[in-house]
């Protein structure tokens, strides 16, 4: 997670500091975040998501495969 928030900042142009003052946290608290030290509170997963363009299981680190299957049925 500390990595797809330090990625996913950066790709939207934001510093520490102004994700911190979107979110109502401290510049530390991102940093601390984006070095694995701490992890953000559960309630700030909506907000941080929402700002950094993504889904919270994209910030979580799940990924999807958005592949087309076809099902057949048998008679």
């Amino acid at each position: 997670m500390a990595k797809n928030i330090c990625r996913y900042r950066k790709e939207k142009g934001l510093t520490q500091e102004e994700l911190a003052r979107k979110l109502g946290v401290t510049f530390q608290a991102v940093s601390k975040w984006e070095t694995a030290q701490t992890l953000p509170d559960i309630t700030l997963l909506p907000g941080l998501s929402q700002l950094l363009d993504i889904s919270i299981d994209k910030l979580l680190g799940y990924v999807s495969y958005d592949k087309q299957i076809t099902i057949y049925e048998t008679s």
